[in-house]
């Protein structure tokens, strides 16, 4: 049976990675250190709370939700997130759900303001902030963390889905994953919150297609042959726990700022020695996606996403893309 037109596509594109992998060897990778930097978000003065979380054991959490055009699917997503984490006595104190518009078109914002100010739980509270145009996933995503890292400095902060697909009930495990790696990473064995580490989710496939499948499997790929062993099987899963210290040194001024951006935070981590490790997550995959909806979809986002990683390791490797001077560990 002849192959289909896509199929060759896929082919074609990974075929291509064997020649870009010997042209790339040649050039000078950055350093792989896998142990922790001490990096520290900038400290407001002016948020007295701040200083309450840091005498605390269990850091303040910000859930970070970036949202491009959800008005169909974000009011289930904040009701159940804010549900979970109400109903939580690690998090219904010292939690807070922040949805970043990405520039949407449609009503998203008015969704988010209406159960933000209708919620009676005010333990966990939702707010909004907006980008004045479209701008990607990942801008969306540095914007929400900038405002969270400034306002709960040695904070932790969740990054998810709009629609829904990750089960945020996840949160324990990663929570869990991420004290055992930064206790372990401590002289004393004490759990420093200020440290920088990131738990990446890994999303299970029980209910994905198989043009998701072959396109996820198509983009790892590409991603491990061109940027190497980043530490993690799922780089695009949008389930992140991370520390604010490594959120504000990973997504600070991002040169992709669409559907890739997590291969340049994790190329990141991986420069700077920002330890990661994985966690495998819950998720269903939801109906509307924007990323893959039928084949001739998969075609065009696999060869936009390999162009935009191909981009990420030839700007890093060449020095066209600079590396902040000082931010690795010493």
């Amino acid at each position: 049976m002849a192959a289909s037109p896509w199929c060759k596509a896929m082919l074609i594109a990974i075929a291509l990675l064997v020649r870009v992998r010997l042209v790339l060897s040649f050039t000078t990778a950055p350093k792989v250190l896998r142990t922790l930097a001490v990096l520290r978000c900038s400290h407001n003065p002016l948020d007295d709370a701040s200083s309450i979380v840091g005498a605390i054991s269990v850091p303040q959490l910000t859930v970070v939700i970036p949202a491009y055009n959800e008005e169909l699917r974000i009011l289930e997503t904040l009701e159940t997130c804010q549900r979970y984490l109400s109903d939580s006595d690690l998090w219904k104190q010292r939690s807070t759900i922040l949805v970043v518009d990405d520039g949407s078109t449609d009503t998203t914002v008015d969704v988010v303001r209406r159960i933000g100010s209708a919620i009676s739980d005010r333990s966990v509270a939702i707010h909004c902030v907006s980008l004045e145009t479209n701008q990607g996933k990942g801008a969306a995503l540095a914007r929400g963390i900038r405002e969270a890292c400034e306002k709960f400095p040695d904070s932790l902060i969740l990054t998810t889905d709009a629609d829904g697909s990750p089960e945020i009930a996840g949160l324990e495990d990663l929570y869990a994953s991420l004290e055992t790696i930064l206790k372990d990473a401590a002289d004393d064995g004490t759990v420093h919150w200020d440290q920088a580490a990131m738990i990446n989710g890994y999303r299970t496939y029980q209910s994905a297609s198989a043009s998701r499948l072959i396109f996820r499997w198509g983009f790892r790929t590409v991603v491990k042959t061109l940027c190497g062993d980043l530490g993690v099987q799922d780089s695009q899963c949008g389930f992140k726990l991370m520390t604010a210290a490594a959120a504000s040194r990973l997504y600070s001024n991002l040169h992709v700022p669409g559907w890739s951006h997590d291969v340049e935070v994790l190329f990141r981590a991986r420069h700077y020695g920002v330890q990661v490790a994985e966690h495998a997550v819950g998720w269903e995959d939801k109906a509307g996606s924007k990323l893959v909806a039928s084949p001739c979809g998969v075609i065009a986002v696999s060869l936009k996403m390999f162009l935009e990683v191909l981009l990420i390791r030839w700007s890093y490797a060449t020095g066209r893309w600079k590396f902040q001077v000082g931010a690795e560990l010493k």
